[in-house]
């Protein structure tokens, strides 16, 4: 297999994990084609797979950190996951 196959390859398996990884099922074709757009076609060209893995993990980190969701306030998903937490009585989060 020539390296050119093996890293479209492994590129392809990275898009997969983040379509499972950023989303809800419903919505996954959108998010592995946002992921698509926003790093794998515009990012590259690719010379190795680490280089496309380094890339796919700082956009899911953009992602889950950074991202403004206006559905829950214009706030980043994980913003507003630490303050639902810590909202929760102490007690409520041992069940």
């Amino acid at each position: 297999m020539a390296a050119a196959d093996t890293l479209a390859a492994g590129v392809a398996r990275l898009e997969e994990a983040v379509a499972g990884a950023v989303a809800a099922a419903p919505a996954r074709p959108a998010r592995l084609g946002q992921f698509k757009t926003e790093v794998i076609k515009q990012v590259g060209p690719w010379k190795t797979m680490q280089d496309v893995e380094r890339e796919t993990m700082h956009w899911v980190d953009w992602y889950i950190e950074n991202r403004l969701l206006s559905s829950i306030g214009y706030v980043p998903p994980a913003e507003a996951e630490r303050r639902h937490l810590e909202r929760i009585d102490p007690v409520d989060k041992v069940a």
